[in-house]
């Protein structure tokens, strides 16, 4: 029973428990018990709210001193606000401390320095100030011993996941598996869900065609497909965390989990065949690729995927985005620069959206339409983007592994050997990640290169006759199709003189406006669109030259799609 009395000393109870399950049992009750009783018998006041509590705090990493309610109770005593001569009440001095025994003696002292004295309820002791030698040598044997204990339990805790891992191949790790898997009865395998399967395969072909994690959900949510987890709803993050999933492609990374801030570490190289793969590689490749790049793709899309340049198209005068404006049937569509509508940039004028499409697609044939025309999930040109992209992470990964070999063993001699036979595999790695660079930046190259050539043909326009849906779909995977082949479009609207000729044969003309196209790998292509027809332009030349000095007019090569030029329109 607690009662209060302004005539007897105060009492705190102090109560910690690790884990949740130690919560959920008889901890609680058993240690609030002990002090009740306690108080009772040594005439002392205990009320509710002296009973200070440390749920799944871990005593071992010192997480009750940092961050809990002991550590409020503490820096209490330090500052006086509770009443010397009161009491701490726990149940042993392991509830206080599992740390070493020199950090554990000084927060026993630092408690009895302040006039608070001490009780462990299990053996009745009670410890205050001058400190009895006998009891602190005590003292000491306990808080070792705890410490020693909490270091077993966790030494078998690793033996026991290190046994776990050497065993992997015959027996899985633990039950725990993505949503569309589950754990055989005898722990050997993992049984794949057919049905969810088909969901995250879904989800992985609607990616790559455009579809944005949100306009997934929201197609899932329309459609009543069922989450693999307790929300009834399909959400951005979880469509996210199924694309980022490399479960997936059937590998597992173990990890380790920090009792102090509960983050996952990777602990050791990741098992590529721990799970049944779901997905090919090169599709999960190609999606990580596609969402780098669609970071940049902010905004709503609209009805039928307004934008496809989103992201892409720059302004060439302040570098900021070209965004898109719809003005209604009177006003059109247009591109305007972004800090143009904040005042900030002195470019005024805006691009009509449709004709910078029209003569984008007529100018620059290295985007497959083909391929999106005929509802093609996956082109060789995404394949190679997502190979790239894993290389870059591996050889990004093969870096870090190589500069900490030299920051650990730099002046270990007794390890020299060891040292240079693994950085001699690092460097291995390193040659064979750029050979395989090589190799896929030049069939690239090849395929950009064979599109050039082959296609002749004015682009057409987009079907008329379809969904609003299939519409959408097909102007989100041309918008893929752009991010995967070009890097940025510079656009400049102003005054553009060109000439073409020489000396007596040379021709000026006066145009309203240019774009440079520059490509992944390196390559520009500068467009001088016809302002009337969008289909046909006065250059179109082919460069590769520092950024700094694209804007710097090159002598122009006439187009080969350029029709002759209207003699009245030519200054003498």
């Amino acid at each position: 029973m607690i009662l209060k009395s302004n005539n007897r000393p105060r009492a705190y109870s102090y109560i910690r428990w690790s884990t949740v399950i130690q919560g959920t049992g008889d901890s609680n009750r058993r240690q609030v018990q002990m002090a009740v009783d306690y108080a009772d018998k040594h005439g002392l006041d205990l009320v509710p709210e002296d009973i200070i509590r440390d749920e799944g705090l871990s005593g071992f990493t010192a997480r009750n001193l940092k961050d809990g309610a002991l550590g409020q109770f503490i820096r209490a005593v330090e500052a006086e606000k509770i009443p010397k001569g009161s009491y701490l009440l726990v149940e042993s001095f392991d509830r206080l401390s599992r740390q070493t025994v020199d950090a554990a003696v000084e927060l026993f002292l630092n408690i009895i320095r302040h006039d608070i004295i001490l009780v462990t309820l299990s053996d009745q002791a009670e410890y205050r100030k001058p400190v009895d030698m006998t009891k602190l040598i005590m003292s000491i044997v306990y808080m070792s011993r705890a410490h020693e204990e909490s270091l077993m339990k966790r030494q078998r805790g690793v033996n026991n996941w290190k046994g776990k891992r050497l065993n992997i191949g015959k027996r899985k790790l633990t039950s725990l598996c993505p949503g569309w898997l589950t754990l055989s009865d005898d722990r050997t395998k993992f049984i794949v869900n057919d049905e969810r399967a088909a969901i995250v395969r879904r989800v992985f072909d609607l990616s790559l065609a455009g579809q944005g994690a949100f306009v997934i959900a929201r197609k899932f949510n329309t459609e009543g497909v069922t989450t693999f987890g307790r929300s009834d709803a399909w959400g951005t993050s979880s469509v996210k965390k199924l694309l980022r999933n490399r479960a997936v492609i059937g590998e597992y990374q173990p990890c380790r989990k920090s009792r102090e801030d509960k983050q996952r570490t990777p602990e050791g190289e990741p098992d590529p065949n721990y799970f049944p793969a779901i997905i090919e590689p090169e599709t999960f490749h190609a999606n990580q690729a596609t969402l780098n790049r669609r970071r940049t793709k902010c905004g709503r899309k609209g009805k039928a995927y307004s934008n496809l340049f989103s992201g892409l198209a720059l302004c060439h005068n302040c570098g900021s985005k070209m965004h898109f404006i719809n003005k209604g049937e009177k006003g059109g569509t247009s591109l305007f620069c972004h800090d143009s509508q904040k005042g900030i940039c002195p470019q005024r004028h805006g691009w009509r959206y449709k004709h910078f499409e029209k003569s984008f697609f007529s100018f620059v044939r290295e985007i497959d339409l083909e391929a999106v025309m005929n509802g093609e999930t996956i082109s060789r040109i995404e394949f190679i983007n997502g190979e790239l992209h894993q290389l870059e992470n591996e050889k990004r990964d093969i870096d870090a592994k190589r500069h900490k070999l030299m920051e650990g063993f730099e002046n270990d001699e007794e390890n020299r050997d060891i040292v240079n036979a693994r950085m001699a595999i690092h460097n291995e790695g390193l040659a064979r990640n750029k050979a395989l660079v090589d190799r896929l930046s030049k069939e690239r190259s090849e395929i950009l290169d064979s599109r050039r050539a082959s296609k002749e043909a004015a682009f057409a326009g987009f079907p008329t006759n379809i969904s609003d849906e299939e519409l959408y779909n097909l102007r989100a995977k041309a918008a893929e199709q752009i991010s995967g082949v070009v890097e940025s479009i510079h656009m400049v609207k102003g005054p553009v003189l060109v000439q073409l000729g020489e000396e007596n044969d040379r021709l000026v003309q006066k145009f309203d406006s240019k774009y440079l196209v520059r490509f992944k790998g390196g390559a520009s292509r500068l467009v001088i669109p016809d302002s009337s027809n969008a289909e046909d332009a006065f250059v179109v030349a082919n460069m590769d030259f520092p950024a700094q000095d694209w804007d710097e007019l090159p002598r122009a090569t006439k187009s080969p799609w350029h029709s002759p030029i209207p003699q009245a329109a030519v200054n003498p």
